[in-house]
């Protein structure tokens, strides 16, 4: 019986006297889903060699789908990093216009575009 950390492989005899072979995710240390099954195999060890290859092909997608998906959440979370810097550089940049005017100084690094609308 082959394992991995997550996914096991599991060969079970029906009433039939034909077996079957399931690849089993390991959600909680007491639960188990199958992920695949097939059923008809004549023998134990013809179950046990599709299960198997079976896994290996499953835990192949699974790493590809996992790094596919990483490098979307990569994307999508620098993206929203670069947005809250905007967002923080124009809250930073309103507080210290309502600085500079409570103050009545003025700030000429700050382009404010409704006094310059007005003059």
């Amino acid at each position: 019986m082959a394992k991995s950390q997550k996914y096991s492989v599991s060969v079970v005899e029906q009433n039939d006297s034909t077996w079957c072979a399931k690849i089993e995710r390991q959600i909680t240390s007491k639960k188990k889903v199958v992920s695949k099954q097939q059923d008809g195999f004549a023998s134990e060890s013809e179950a046990t060699t599709w299960a198997e290859q079976e896994l290996a092909t499953f835990i192949s997608a699974q790493q590809t789908s996992n790094k596919r998906h990483g490098e979307q959440r990569s994307i999508r979370d620098e993206k929203a990093d670069i947005l809250a810097q905007k967002q923080d550089d124009a809250k930073f940049e309103r507080k210290e216009k309502a600085r500079a005017r409570a103050l009545g100084l003025e700030m000429p690094m700050f382009d404010d575009s409704d006094e310059a609308e007005q003059d």
